[in-house]
């Protein structure tokens, strides 16, 4: 007994040099686990658990302290069937601090230099569905995100060049049995539209040069419907500059592993001035609203509401009263 009582005495003595062994071991453990050799055994698993749709490939893998321990990937390839070769400076992967303070984990995830910019996304448990499922919280923030490198990366055919950064939260099932909700707020500054061609229902369209200094948005997405409650265009100074409201029916439907959005019935509303330098060189572009164009001091405003029961055919178009 006296054996036992000593025991747990020098303990509580040393108790000061024990914590600092174990936190000396730990650092030890992380410094030289040899990390590279996960290597082929992440890319492996990744390529597992995506069905070989995502192949990923770094150069190293460490353990970070800041902002929270997890895991950090540097200079990190990744290409996919759904999209091209995309790269970045770092990639780190922690736990979700917000996840786990309300018991439903997640995981917070930071890349900086991709598409130029840096990137964290976060998920968390949510919710459940009717039928039962766990739905997630994601929130997403950018910073000076290359608009011309994520038109290559969704293969867009317009080619836009500017620097966006925003923050979004949305709630998703990943059956997609229920849809989605969110909100988004988005700036992009110094948005330039070189001169393009774009499909309509009419044939090609010659789409002239457009710049503006910056570009806004504000909207939700509720029930099935994509609510732009606002989109600021320009200032008085840029060639065009305006506001755009309005709705669409947006729902996503899954299919497989791919996600297709389906769009439906619009209604928007906008309030557009061009400069006369714009009304010059995008005259024919204009021309198929020119009837309904409200002349003012300094150029022209269009005030107008766009509908249709789908994107494709012609839209209906009706004048705005001011």
């Amino acid at each position: 007994m006296s054996a036992i009582r000593s025991f747990f005495q020098s303990i509580r003595q040393n108790k000061l040099k024990i914590f600092s062994f174990v936190v000396l071991l730990f650092v030890f453990f992380i410094a030289f686990f040899p990390y590279s050799d996960l290597r082929d055994l992440v890319s492996a698993k990744v390529s597992e658990a995506t069905q070989k749709q995502v192949y990923l490939d770094f150069e190293d893998m460490g353990f970070s302290l800041i902002p929270q321990p997890g895991l950090e990937l540097q200079n990190v390839y990744a290409e996919s069937i759904f999209f091209p070769a995309i790269t970045a400076e770092s990639v780190s992967a922690a736990p979700s601090i917000r996840g786990l303070l309300s018991f439903k984990p997640g995981v917070t995830i930071n890349a900086e230099n991709l598409l130029k910019g840096d990137l964290q996304i976060s998920t968390r448990g949510g919710e459940e569905t009717k039928s039962g499922n766990l739905k997630q919280v994601i929130d997403l923030d950018l910073e000076n995100i290359s608009i011309g490198e994520l038109m290559n990366l969704i293969a867009s055919p317009v080619a836009l060049k500017g620097n966006l950064e925003g923050e979004a939260q949305a709630t998703v099932d990943p059956q997609f049995q229920e849809q989605p909700e969110g909100e988004v707020e988005i700036n992009v500054k110094s948005l330039h539209l070189p001169p393009s061609v774009v499909q309509t229902a009419f044939g090609p369209l010659n789409v002239p040069e457009l710049k503006v200094s910056q570009v806004s948005l504000k909207g939700r997405l509720k029930a099935g419907e994509l609510f732009i409650d606002n989109l600021k265009v320009g200032n008085s100074k840029d060639e065009i500059n305006g506001t755009v409201k309005g709705r669409m029916r947006l729902r996503f439907a899954k299919r497989g592993v791919q996600i297709t959005p389906v769009f439906g019935r619009y209604e928007i509303d906008t309030n557009i001035k061009t400069l006369p330098q714009f009304e010059k060189k995008a005259g024919l572009f204009l021309s198929f609203i020119d009837s309904y164009k409200t002349p003012e001091i300094g150029g022209s405003r269009y005030a107008l509401r766009l509908s249709g029961a789908r994107f494709g055919p012609p839209p209906q178009i009706q004048r705005l009263q001011k």
